[in-house]
């Protein structure tokens, strides 16, 4: 049975795919949780001041104004800047380009709890949200720490794998 605080949570879900917008709103709707939606930055972030979401889950890849703009905008603010983000990409590969260098991690995935690729399973987003409010309602998350911290595991998305070129014979080709 889960936490009474953990089934009421306020979700904000941001997205400019309708058919997104309503499948993720219907899932968390049925899960039992209180659920506002925006289809724009400038949306999410009027509701996000007046609601104080426990989640925000958004795509990152918007036409007015990207995922990336809101969590920068949700991390200036002082009633949002702790909110954990569940973050939805159709390009995995984008991702990797934004988070995955080896320069460390770009400054604001401070508050991306995980990624979620599309298409995803109800399944997947379900325990993927329970497992972000649980940790956030257990106190393991801190504002501007990385999140990964909480889930004792590395936040970046996994890399191509790659292994080391086979070593190079000395002299001729002897067989």
């Amino acid at each position: 049975m889960q936490d009474r605080a953990i089934e009421s949570a306020c979700i904000l879900v941001v997205d400019d795919e309708e058919s997104v917008l309503s499948l993720v709103r219907d899932i968390m709707v049925h899960d039992g949780y209180e659920v506002f939606t925006a289809s724009s930055v400038t949306q999410a972030m009027r509701i996000a001041r007046r609601a104080s979401p426990d989640l925000v889950i958004t795509d990152l890849v918007m036409p007015q104004g990207s995922g990336y703009d809101l969590i920068a905008a949700l991390y200036k603010h002082p009633k949002t800047y702790a909110t954990p983000i569940l973050a939805l990409t159709a390009d995995g590969e984008l991702v990797l380009s934004r988070f995955g260098d080896d320069r460390g991690l770009f400054s604001l995935s401070s508050n991306i709890a995980a990624y979620i690729a599309k298409p995803f399973s109800a399944m997947e987003l379900r325990t993927t949200v329970l497992a972000i409010l649980h940790a956030a309602h257990m106190g393991r998350f801190h504002p501007g720490e990385p999140y990964h911290k909480a889930f004792g595991r590395p936040m970046r998305p996994p890399r191509e794998r790659r292994f080391p070129a086979p070593p190079k014979r000395q002299g001729g080709d002897e067989r």
